[in-house]
């Protein structure tokens, strides 16, 4: 697995290779905000790509919590 966060991501897009069985996991901003998801090519590589998104995020420069959120309800 190789997380792509901030920097790291920016690599990857300018065309860094990665080998097809390493899950490519794409990160949020750190503020909730989904930077990239995976392409259709991507999707179809043997190691598969997935998404880590921050519910919460404590740590410098702000923490926050999500105390207004709801849980989706089952259709």
């Amino acid at each position: 697995m190789w997380c792509l966060y901030k920097e790291v991501q920016g690599y990857y897009d300018a065309g860094m290779t990665v080998p097809e069985d390493i899950t490519l996991l794409f990160a949020d901003d750190n503020w909730g905000n989904i930077r990239r998801a995976a392409l259709t090519n991507e999707t179809s590589r043997s190691g598969g790509s997935g998404i880590y998104y921050h519910f919460d995020y404590v740590g410098d420069p702000m923490d926050y919590k999500w105390i207004n959120t709801i849980q989706l309800s089952k259709t």
